[in-house]
């Protein structure tokens, strides 16, 4: 069995129209040259919201039903992830999930995240600090590069640029716990904000030794 420095978790989070999807393909290519193994992780909720499950049809509490299945999807791809991973032992590993267990929490009442924390046994911790060695969260182009914001490649986005920074500021919220939380901001250009953000998980790796 790998030992826990062979294997690197980390989130790759932020608002809407954050470049997640551009920098997730550069991140691959960036470690897979440096001899990684790199699995990308998809987001569950693109695949939910896209199938027509729209958030506005669980209108304040009713978001529980919505949240507690993204969260769950995003668990089951996490444990088969995992599992395939292990059965090619092909390491060191680098595990970049496409959001994480946190995010449904931005989207939620605070009574609907309750419910989904108690309906589970967990606490917020648990979910949190104990699956990842790091969290990066990209800042949504609304906030410092709203030239850019657009809805064009994702047709899950459905905000505002007002919405987008309102729910860039509950994921930075929601995450801000975790002992190894960065945020990547708008202060350079994108791929000046690409290379902040493979620094940053070059960093996560050298720390990766100790165990989540």
């Amino acid at each position: 069995m790998p030992s826990s420095s062979d294997i690197t978790r980390v989130v790759l989070t932020g608002g809407p129209c954050a470049g997640k999807t551009t920098i997730l393909a550069q991140v691959k290519a960036h470690f897979s040259a440096q001899g990684y193994h790199v699995y990308l992780v998809p987001e569950a909720a693109t695949a939910v919201i896209g199938a027509g499950f729209i958030p506005a049809s669980f209108p304040g509490d009713e978001i529980y039903e919505l949240q507690d299945s993204i969260l769950e999807i995003t668990l089951a791809l996490y444990r088969q992830t995992e599992r395939l991973m292990r059965k090619l032992a092909r390491y060191p590993a680098l595990i970049v999930y496409d959001r994480g267990s946190l995010d449904a929490k931005a989207y939620c009442t605070p009574a609907a995240w309750e419910r989904i924390l108690r309906g589970r046994g967990q606490t917020e911790a648990e979910l949190r600090d104990s699956l990842y060695h790091g969290i990066v969260h990209l800042v949504t182009a609304a906030d410092g590069a709203h030239a850019f914001y657009s809805d064009a490649n994702n047709p899950a986005r459905l905000e505002s640029i007002e919405e987008a920074k309102a729910v860039d500021l509950a994921l930075r919220s929601a995450w801000a716990g975790h002992p190894r939380f960065h945020v990547v901001d708008n202060s350079t250009s994108f791929q000046g904000k690409t290379q902040r953000t493979i620094e940053i998980i070059t960093q996560l790796l050298s720390k990766s030794a100790s165990s989540i």
